[in-house]
């Protein structure tokens, strides 16, 4: 990726070259025109952003060409003061001056339990934008060169990693699209000089200038110091900041590696055998990667050490652990991450499916659907789904059946522990009973005599709610 750059002006042509700098090196442009999302907050980064967008569009000469993207802003109300309104009001108005189309959300941006304002104003925003981009929309924002500065000198007195220490991604995947921040390469000082330039005004955050936030204590109290004796710092911890975005990305490659040689596809766990394999800072490596892959939140220090406390024990211990959203547990030679609010099927939930036919789909709270797909040697016969008597349930206890791989009846109970059933998925399986009698538990085994042997049969296919379409 591109690095910090200075001694030239801030312009569009250099905004257009960081841009297409960034998407070429993330094999995201294409010879179809790219729509361009601004997130227009009304200060003067975005503000700049936006214009040095919108003159690209019509070039100052007929000899050069229009480039191939299309532009609009979404703005986002945070509600948190009382100009709020008003800045609303100024970016439509910037919006018409460019003949660029605007989109306004208000949100509601109050904190949450041991959330502090920034995250909570920062979550608010980027939920909004994810609920208003398109498909093939890109969202642009305009972090410049001293927000980098900020964010790598916080990471750093927080204590944080590689990782973080590389600072703000240039580009990033954001939901199924991309989120790219091209001013990274400028200063404040160069945005600031080329709206001067340009007449251009901005709405100012009177909370930017409140000291009691550690971002702005910095920005006013701190760096202003360092630059009496260090000029050039910006530079410097940017170059600094691409190094650690580097060695941010080659572990990531050998956590890749180790996360192939280590997860179980079909338990969908780690295999503690593979991870007690690795050196320490590789287990680290990989177990941070896994848990972030998995959308929760990297644990602390403290944190992994519980891990390895959970890795460590008994073979039939079952430990647990749980921090944000996440739920670790051990099962026997398998580390499982789980989301701790997520739903299970209620214990009493029961549904008559008579005649389940292929393609009829089955809701399953707290589960996902059911749908019969067509399978050679899979599934149920057919000609027994034709029963009046179809019932979807979960176990109660005392339930017996015998899978198709196997020359006895015997019970569940039995069944699960032979197969290696992690406990807390025995009782939140969907089984289906034909005429009273098990004919399958979804996800784990057909039963005879409803299994199909070699001719074709009605497979039982789990679809999570996200990939149903009606």
């Amino acid at each position: 990726m591109p690095g910090p750059v200075s001694g030239l002006k801030f312009s569009p042509e250099r905004l257009q070259q960081s841009l297409e700098e960034l998407l070429q090196a993330s094999g995201v442009l294409s010879t179809a025109p790219l729509s361009f999302v601004v997130g227009l907050s009304g200060g003067v980064d975005s503000v700049v952003l936006l214009h040095a967008l919108s003159s690209l569009l019509t070039p100052s000469s007929p000899d050069i060409s229009k480039p191939l993207f299309k532009i609009k802003a979404i703005h986002v109300n945070h509600q948190l003061q009382s100009a709020a309104d008003g800045w609303q009001s100024f970016c439509v108005s910037f919006c018409q001056k460019l003949n660029i189309s605007i989109e306004c959300v208000s949100v509601d941006a109050t904190p949450s339990q041991g959330e502090g304002p920034e995250a909570a104003a920062r979550n608010a925003r980027y939920a909004a934008f994810k609920n208003l981009l398109c498909v093939d929309d890109i969202l642009l924002t305009g972090h410049h060169l001293d927000d980098q500065i900020e964010t790598v000198f916080l990471q750093m007195l927080r204590g944080t990693g590689v990782d973080g220490a590389a600072g703000i991604r240039q580009i990033s995947v954001f939901n199924s699209t991309y989120l790219v921040r091209p001013l990274l390469r400028f200063s404040r000082e160069e945005i600031e000089s080329y709206a001067s330039d340009n007449n251009l005004t901005w709405v100012n955050d009177p909370s930017n200038s409140e000291t009691k936030y550690d971002r702005n204590y910095l920005r006013h109290e701190v760096l202003p110091v360092m630059e009496k004796r260090w000029p050039s710092y910006r530079q410097t911890v940017g170059r600094f900041s691409q190094h650690m975005r580097q060695t941010s990305e080659l572990l990531k490659q050998i956590s890749e590696q180790d996360y192939q040689e280590t997860y179980n596809q079909k338990k969908g766990c780690l295999e503690i055998d593979g991870i007690n394999n690795l050196s320490s800072q590789r287990k680290n490596n990989l177990i941070r990667h896994w848990i972030n892959s998995l959308g929760y939140q990297s644990p602390s220090d403290k944190q992994l050490n519980e891990i390895y406390t959970v890795i460590a024990a008994q073979d039939d211990a079952c430990p647990v652990l749980y921090w944000g959203e996440a739920e670790l547990r051990r099962f026997q030679n398998g580390l499982y991450l789980l989301n701790k609010n997520r739903e299970k099927i209620p214990s009493d939930f029961l549904i008559n499916i008579p005649n389940w036919q292929q393609g009829q789909r089955v809701k399953i709270p707290g589960y996902g659907v059911l749908e019969l797909v067509l399978s050679k040697g899979e599934g149920i016969s057919p000609s027994r789904l034709l029963s009046e008597n179809i019932q979807i349930t979960i176990r109660k206890g005392g339930e017996r059946c015998r899978p198709k791989s196997r020359n006895k009846s015997q019970s569940l109970k039995k069944i699960f522990q032979e197969e290696n059933t992690p406990p807390w998925l025995r009782n939140n399986i969907p089984i289906v009973f034909i005429d009273e009698q098990i004919a399958a538990v979804v996800g784990e085994f057909y039963c005879a005599p409803f299994a199909v042997e070699n001719e074709m049969g009605l497979k039982i296919v789990h679809l999570t709610e996200c990939f149903v379409r009606d």
